[in-house]
């Protein structure tokens, strides 16, 4: 948990961090954003450009999205626009003057000064080149007329550029941007994320836009007019916001990103593996021999340490192995025995001696694995005997 001393302030999107990132002063971004006329950022997929770019394509290149390179986590929804340049002539995204409102990022007028500014890096040490270009276009998405910055070099490190344009064409309704790879041409790989149009004369804080609500971290939706699609409340957090409203910012103080299901414990017939519920039972004939059960399967999940099987009566013995589909190691059964870590299947099984007459007895197995909050799983197997040839 990483939430600010009291009297330290403290913001929503700080909280949004903290639920994705476990780590409010983390500079990254939360997850990816919808268009929202009301907020400064008009660019409708700021942390997933090809959303934006929806299959347009480009001149020689070809676009992916690539969550392992967002300047988010990778892996958590957030991804960049990676951009394969074949080694051809001026590559660039097809995302302007196609007489198409979807190319239409924001609508504007004669006299407006709007600023496009992304993020991009290459990898592995490799430098190139790029530009950023801003579009007027009429009501049809036509193009009208345009501004491109200085070629700027690419390096394997995350860098902001940006490009400014004050609209001066009488027809002018929209504005369009376009991403360029090397002019000269050349086979590299160019990644492209934290997209942000302002109207501004120059690039700003790159935002999600807003407004953001607590009800928006703890129910992960827009409902209160955010901009952003909050990732669900991890419910495996011990200490999880409450679904109770009004909610508190204090809901947050142990909330866990990251938390896993907590272990648990199910066991299962070796068989066939079905499950044979809370009890089980066997009959036996003949006195002065063991009496053995069937064997058991025990799966448990997200393992986090050994696992500990014990029973409940000390005439019945008990055999468990995490290696041994038919485990004959017992012992008395009201002793614990520890299932080594590594084993996230094991078997067990458990005996008794058989005594001369009528009778029954039922000893209860407990499987508990390590961890805190687990789910064990207990069976209890009944012994039945009749020794005295049918009376």
């Amino acid at each position: 948990m990483a939430l600010p001393s009291s009297g330290n302030p403290i913001s929503i999107l700080d909280l949004a961090r903290e639920k994705v990132y476990d780590d409010y002063d983390d500079p990254r971004k939360p997850l990816g954003s919808l268009y929202n006329s009301a907020g400064v950022n008009k660019f409708p997929f700021p942390l997933d450009g090809k959303s934006w770019e929806d299959g347009k394509g480009g001149r020689n290149m070809v676009l992916t999205r690539d969550t392992g390179q967002g300047i988010g986590v990778a892996g958590s929804g957030n991804s960049s626009l990676k951009m394969a340049c074949d080694g051809g002539s001026d590559p660039y995204t097809y995302t302007y003057a196609g007489n198409d409102d979807y190319d239409n990022i924001v609508a504007a007028t004669t006299g407006n000064t709007w600023t496009f500014s992304c993020y991009a890096k290459t990898t592995n040490g490799t430098t190139t080149t790029g530009q950023l270009f801003i579009f007027e276009a009429d009501d049809n998405g036509g193009y009208l007329a345009h501004t491109s910055n200085t070629i700027f070099t690419i390096t394997d490190e995350w860098q902001r550029f940006e490009v400014t344009r004050t609209m001066n064409s009488a027809a002018c309704e929209n504005v369009q941007v376009r991403l360029d790879g090397p002019n000269a041409g050349a086979i590299v790989n160019i990644w492209w994320d934290g997209f942000q149009v302002e109207e501004a004369s120059s690039a700003t804080a790159l935002t999600m836009n807003g407004p953001f609500s607590l009800t928006d971290l703890v129910e992960g939706n827009d409902d209160e007019g955010s901009s952003v699609d909050w990732e669900a409340t991890n419910t495996n957090s011990a200490s999880e916001p409450d679904t109770s409203t009004p909610h508190a910012m204090s809901e947050w103080y142990d909330y866990d990103h990251d938390a896993a299901p907590a272990p648990s414990a199910q066991i299962l017939l070796h068989s066939n593996g079905s499950d044979p519920g809370t009890t089980d039972s066997y009959s036996f004939s003949s006195e002065g021999v063991y009496g053995f059960s069937s064997v058991y399967r025990v799966v448990i999940s997200n393992t986090a340490g050994s696992t500990n099987i014990v029973g409940n009566d000390g005439d019945f013995g008990l055999a468990a192995e995490g290696a041994d589909v038919t485990p004959d190691n017992y012992a008395v059964s009201t002793s614990a025995k520890t299932i080594a870590v590594q084993y996230a299947t094991f078997y067990f099984r458990v005996r008794r001696d058989i005594p001369a007459g009528i009778g029954s007895d039922t000893v209860t197995i407990t499987v508990t694995p390590a961890g805190s909050g687990v789910q064990t799983d207990s069976i209890a197997i009944t012994f039945n005997w009749n020794t005295l040839g049918g009376e």
